[in-house]
C-alpha cells in the first residue's frame, strides 16, 4: 500500500509539473513562417525581405498564443503587395460554436461590410447609374409615395448617407443589437427595413452631425438595387469580387428580401487583404481597374469628425498614428468583435485582423498595430 501511495504522488507531481510548464507564458513558442502560395493572386515573401522586423512580429504572435491579446481569429500583413504574415488561431464564432480558423473558413465581417458597400456605390457611380452625390434620399425611393418627407428629412442626399450625417434619431450603442429598443433591431425585424428607415424621424439637420447609423449602409444597399436593377449581392458578384477573384462568400438577406449591406458579409481574410489592397492601389487591382482613383480617394478622406481622433469618409474610418518619429494616416474598414481592414499608403502596408471579440467590450487591433506592427515597419 505505501509503494502504491508513492507511486500516486509521483504522477500527481509529474502531471502537475507538465501542466504547470503547458500554462507557462514563457513556455508559448511561434516560429515565423512565410506564408503558403495558394494561386489566389497573392505574391508571398517574408517579413525580412519586405522590411518588417520579425521579433516584434513573434513578440505579439506570442501574446495572442498566451491569450494576453484576446479571442484573435486571424492576422494577415502585406507589405508591397507581398502577403507575409498569415496567421489563425482557434476561438467562438459570431453567435457561438467553436471554430478552427484557417485561411478557407469564411469569416464574419460585421461592418467591414459597410466599407465594401460603399464601393459598390462607388463603381454604380463610375458606370453613370448615380449622377451626383448631391441627390436627394427621396429621389432614390419612388416607390415609397407615402412618406413624410419634412423640411429637414427632405434634404437628406446620398452624401450624407455614405459619411453618417444624416441626422436621423438613431441610438445603436446603449443597448444590445439583441434589444428590441436599439433601433438597428426594429429594422432587423421589420417587415419591410427600408420603409422602416425610410419613416424613422429625424433629429438634427442632415450633413452637421456624424451619428454611426448602420441603416443608412442598408439604405445604400437599396439604392444600388433601385439605379442598377441589381441586388448589392450581384452587383458585387460582377463587378467587385468576380474582378478581385473573390470566389466564396455570403451576403445575409433579412427581411422583405433587403441585402444586409450594414454588416451581413462573410469572407475569407485573404480576400479581405485584396479589398484593403484594392483601396491601396487606388483602385486597382493586379492592373485591372476596378473603382475609380477619383472615388477612393475621395471615400477614404475625412469628410466628417466622428471622435476626437477619428474622421469618417465614404464608410471608412480614418486615423493618424506615430510612426518613426512623425506622423502617418491609414484608413481602416472595421466591424464588431474585431473585423479590421488597416491601410497604411505611407508605408505601402495592410494589415487585417479578424476576431471574436463580440461581447467583451475589447479591441486590442490598435495595440497590436501601434506598439507591434508600425515599430517592426522599417
Amino acid at each position: 500500500m505505501k509503494k502504491q501511495l508513492i507511486i500516486f504522488y509521483i504522477i500527481l507531481t509529474v502531471c502537475f509539473v507538465s501542466c504547470k510548464v503547458g500554462n507557462d507564458p514563457e513556455s508559448v513558442v511561434y516560429v515565423y513562417r512565410e506564408p503558403v502560395p495558394r494561386g489566389d493572386g497573392w505574391e508571398t515573401s517574408t517579413l525580412t525581405a519586405q522590411g518588417i522586423d520579425v521579433s516584434s512580429i513573434t513578440q505579439m504572435i506570442v501574446k495572442v498564443k498566451e491569450n494576453t491579446f484576446k479571442n484573435i481569429h486571424g492576422i494577415l500583413i502585406i507589405r508591397n503587395e507581398n502577403l507575409v504574415l498569415e496567421e489563425y488561431f482557434p476561438g467562438d464564432a459570431f453567435l457561438g460554436g467553436y471554430t478552427n480558423y484557417d485561411r478557407d473558413v469564411l469569416h464574419y465581417q460585421a461592418s467591414c461590410t459597410k466599407s465594401f458597400t460603399s464601393a459598390l456605390v462607388g463603381i454604380a457611380f463610375d458606370q453613370g447609374f448615380i449622377i451626383d452625390l448631391n441627390t436627394k434620399l427621396y429621389t432614390f425611393f419612388p416607390g415609397y409615395p407615402d412618406i413624410d418627407w419634412n423640411n429637414l428629412k427632405q434634404d437628406i442626399t446620398l452624401k450624407h448617407l455614405l459619411t453618417m450625417s444624416a441626422g436621423l434619431d438613431w441610438d445603436e450603442h446603449t443597448y444590445s443589437y439583441f434589444d428590441p429598443r436599439n433601433p438597428h433591431n426594429r429594422m432587423y425585424n421589420s417587415p419591410d427595413p427600408i420603409k422602416f428607415l425610410l419613416e424613422f424621424p429625424i433629429a438634427n439637420e442632415p450633413g452637421t452631425t456624424f451619428l454611426y447609423n448602420s441603416g443608412l449602409s442598408i439604405l445604400l444597399g437599396a439604392i444600388i438595387r433601385n439605379t442598377t436593377s441589381l441586388y448589392a449581392n450581384q452587383w458585387a458578384e460582377q463587378y467587385l469580387f468576380a474582378p478581385l477573384g473573390i470566389e466564396e462568400y455570403q451576403w445575409e438577406v433579412i427581411a422583405n428580401g433587403t441585402i444586409q449591406t450594414g454588416g451581413g458579409l462573410r469572407l475569407r481574410p485573404r480576400d479581405m487583404a485584396k479589398f484593403g489592397q484594392l483601396y491601396l492601389n487606388g483602385g486597382t487591382w493586379k492592373g485591372i481597374r476596378i473603382v475609380s482613383r477619383s472615388w477612393v480617394e475621395e471615400s477614404v478622406k475625412k469628410h466628417i469628425d466622428a471622435s476626437s481622433r477619428m474622421g469618417y469618409g465614404f464608410q471608412w474610418w480614418t486615423e493618424q498614428h506615430r510612426w518613426n518619429g512623425q506622423i502617418i494616416g491609414s484608413f481602416s474598414a472595421r466591424g464588431w468583435g474585431g473585423q479590421r481592414i488597416s491601410v497604411f499608403p505611407d508605408l505601402a502596408l495592410v494589415v487585417v485582423f479578424t476576431g471574436g471579440n463580440y461581447y467583451t467590450g475589447a479591441d486590442p487591433a490598435l495595440t497590436m498595430l501601434e506598439q507591434y506592427i508600425l515599430p517592426a515597419v522599417y
